[in-house]
């Protein structure tokens, strides 16, 4: 069976899991909440105190993430990564192109938003 394991900060862990008992739902048992801070550089030891297989190829989805947190740490966290997920393993994760909220680069419905943000 898969195994799905769902990394975010702490304080987010808590509101999910409470959300999740508010609604009544059961968390499937190959499900597993691992709190972690990613501007924090340890992922591997938060994965470590799961059963996480470092071994395993693995397919990490980091989407809607790396726009809260620094640059630095983003890196820090792909590199990370690196460190965790066997051989074969892939990324998927989003990222802003700071290019496009210049206004001079910023594609037309982008400067419309700029301007009504303003």
């Amino acid at each position: 069976m898969l195994q799905v394991f769902e990394v975010d900060h702490p304080s987010m862990q808590v509101f999910k899991r409470h959300r999740i008992e508010e609604l009544g739902w059961e968390s499937p048992a190959h499900l597993r909440f691992i709190p972690h801070d990613f501007t924090q550089p340890h992922l591997p030891a938060a994965l470590a105190h799961s059963p996480f297989d470092a071994r395993a190829t693995s397919a990490v989805s980091w989407l809607g993430v790396t726009m809260y947190v620094p640059r630095h740490d983003v890196l820090t966290t792909l590199r990370s990564i690196t460190e965790v997920a066997g051989a074969g393993s892939m990324v998927i994760f989003d990222y802003l192109d700071r290019a496009a909220f210049l206004p001079a680069t910023a594609a037309p419905r982008v400067s419309e938003m700029l301007r009504m943000a303003a």
